[in-house]
């Protein structure tokens, strides 16, 4: 067992969906997730974790939610990233580490700054190389542990 983290992207339910009755708009919504498509994991990333708490509708307790990753989240993240790589001082206030029986080291180690090299280098990709049809899809954020 482990903190598991996702970005996943899917086809967009329609605005005119949420006319539906509430029913009928869970089973488009969960037709869309069956054919969600996984664009970044990582495998006990706590601080980046800890990001998305501080910037998104993520709540620290929340296991198995899916929160909704705009373009300008993606971008803020991106400069967060290359901010804090470029000054490690920023580590503690940008991309503090948690801790939770299931989420890996603490420490601001080797491993830590590799997760954010990763994070950006896969962020970049998503952002720089078309990864996601922002008119027609939609990006979620999502972990178990």
């Amino acid at each position: 067992m482990g903190l598991d983290m996702y970005l996943f992207k899917r086809k967009k339910v329609r605005d005119d969906d949420k006319d539906l009755n509430k029913s009928a708009y869970n089973q488009r919504l969960y037709r869309a997730r069956e054919n969600e498509e996984e664009i970044l994991y990582w495998r006990k990333a706590n601080m980046i974790r800890s990001w998305f708490v501080n910037h998104t509708a993520l709540l620290s307790d929340d296991d198995g939610v899916y929160i909704p990753i705009c373009r300008e989240t993606l971008e803020l993240l991106r400069s967060d990233l290359i901010d804090t790589l470029d000054n490690h001082n920023l580590a503690t206030v940008l991309f503090p580490t948690s801790s939770g029986f299931f989420f890996g080291d603490t420490e601001y180690n080797e491993y830590y700054w590799d997760k954010l090299k990763y994070t950006l280098e896969r962020v970049n990709n998503i952002l720089d190389n078309d990864v996601i049809d922002w008119e027609n899809e939609v990006i979620e954020y999502c972990d178990s542990w």
